[in-house]
């Protein structure tokens, strides 16, 4: 798959017969405990076809506060969203968080056409520590359907394909789905499990 490729790249090389894009939107946003937006962090989804075939990242090209568009050519067929992570750098330290448990949220691309899987806004949150160096605390990836608000600039961006050929998907409620899922599901911890085998019987 080609991956990321700047405007002007995509533009030179065109949609080549029987693929579509994959477009959307990215934002990374870091603050501080006081709420206060710093830099610090890169995050990214991940992209493959569905059955575990190889896919791409998506993430943004900068530390922007504003939403960049992305846009990416594939052939034309099934896809799943199946990872997200950010990786936070702090003094003398890198953190990555992801997704906790597998997720899938399965979504098709048309040919010819573009599929919009949302606003991907990466959130994390720095501390300090003992000794007041800023440390990473939490992260996450939320995504959110912004389609009115974001198709004509999609397309003004990436004039390949005309705002009425993006279309919507249900990645933003999938996405949402999974999140849930993966908190609503128990988390394995030495302690829980001690606490299991620990347990009188009876």
């Amino acid at each position: 798959m080609p991956g990321n490729l700047t405007r002007e790249e995509l533009q030179a090389r065109g949609l080549k017969p029987g693929e579509g894009l994959i477009v959307g939107t990215f934002r990374v946003q870091t603050f501080n405990r006081d709420g206060e937006e710093v830099n610090g962090s890169v995050s990214g989804i991940a992209i493959g076809g569905k059955g575990g075939e190889k896919g791409f990242r998506v993430s943004p090209g900068n530390f922007s506060k504003t939403d960049e568009t992305f846009a990416i050519p594939v052939p034309a067929g099934d896809y799943e969203l199946n990872y997200w992570s950010i990786t936070a750098m702090g003094y003398n330290q890198t953190m990555t968080v992801s997704n906790r448990l597998p997720m899938s949220v399965p979504f098709k691309v048309n040919a010819g056409e573009a599929a919009y899987i949302g606003r991907v806004d990466a959130i994390s949150i720095y501390g300090k520590n003992i000794i007041q160096l800023p440390v990473f605390g939490q992260g996450m990836v939320v995504i959110t359907d912004h389609y009115d608000a974001e198709a004509g600039r999609i397309a003004r961006d990436y004039p390949l394909v005309p705002k009425n050929r993006i279309r919507r998907t249900d990645v933003p409620k999938g996405y949402l789905s999974e999140m849930k899922r993966i908190a609503d599901t128990p988390q394995r911890t030495i302690w829980n499990m001690f606490k299991k085998k620990s347990a009188p019987e009876g």
